[in-house]
């Protein structure tokens, strides 16, 4: 039988934290939760682990049939500074539900592996790539992506295009190159590509003709 409070373990708590970086895992926030003391040699922590299924019973999110043993793990834990720990509480917990929290985490320390491994990654975590027009494809076309996602195809199946596309939203004069150059008889190309960097961010891309490329971030046209 449960316990009416199952509380993460001091060991657990560690790992979570490390595993954030010490850092809050709320999109946009990233406050360091670690650090000097104010006084002595001590070390003041302000982070918390919170639950993404709730510690009793009645609390928010509820606690989903889990077993006590999956409730007090570190993968039912996210690391908030205390701010976004209440605020994920708050309506208890129906603004951010198991799902919302177990994407936060991953996408916050799948973030924190990259700079740890040295990795630059300027886009963020890549989610779909949507194509509305496009003489290579059979449009409109939609392709999701995974942790890792392999594009395979024989020759002039497309999938130097969607590398290159996919580049151009943040390097448009390596990413388009040839497409400015081979305009020629194709027809326009419009696509999508959707991100979280950290928040859900979609750059558009159309190339009208040879000389007309046109940009736009969330549905908004920019230079």
């Amino acid at each position: 039988m449960c316990k009416v409070r199952i509380n993460f373990s001091a060991k657990t708590k560690k790992i979570v934290a490390g595993r954030s970086g010490y850092l809050c895992s709320f999109p946009g926030c990233s406050a360091l939760t670690i650090g000097p003391a104010m006084k002595g040699d001590g070390i003041s922590a302000t982070g918390e682990a919170a639950h993404i299924y709730s510690a009793a019973k009645e609390g928010p999110r509820g606690q989903g049939n889990l077993t006590e043993a999956q409730l007090e793990s570190a993968e039912n834990a996210i690391w908030l500074c205390a701010t976004h720990a209440t605020e994920v509480d708050n309506n208890r917990g129906n603004d951010y539900p198991p799902a919302v929290l177990v994407s936060l985490k991953g996408l916050h320390e799948a973030s924190i592996l990259r700079k740890h491994q040295g990795i630059h990654a300027p886009l963020g975590w890549l989610h779909e790539i949507s194509i509305t027009s496009g003489s290579l494809f059979k449009t409109p076309a939609k392709i999701q992506f995974g942790q890792v996602t392999f594009i395979a195809g024989g020759n002039a199946s497309g999938r130097s295009s969607l590398c290159e596309w996919i580049t151009a939203i943040s390097d448009p004069t390596w990413g388009l190159r040839r497409w400015r150059n081979t305009y020629g008889d194709n027809q326009p190309i419009s696509f999508e590509v959707t991100l979280f960097n950290p928040s859900k961010v979609t750059v558009g891309v159309e190339i009208l003709d040879s000389a007309k490329i046109g940009f736009h971030l969330n549905g908004q046209k920019v230079p």
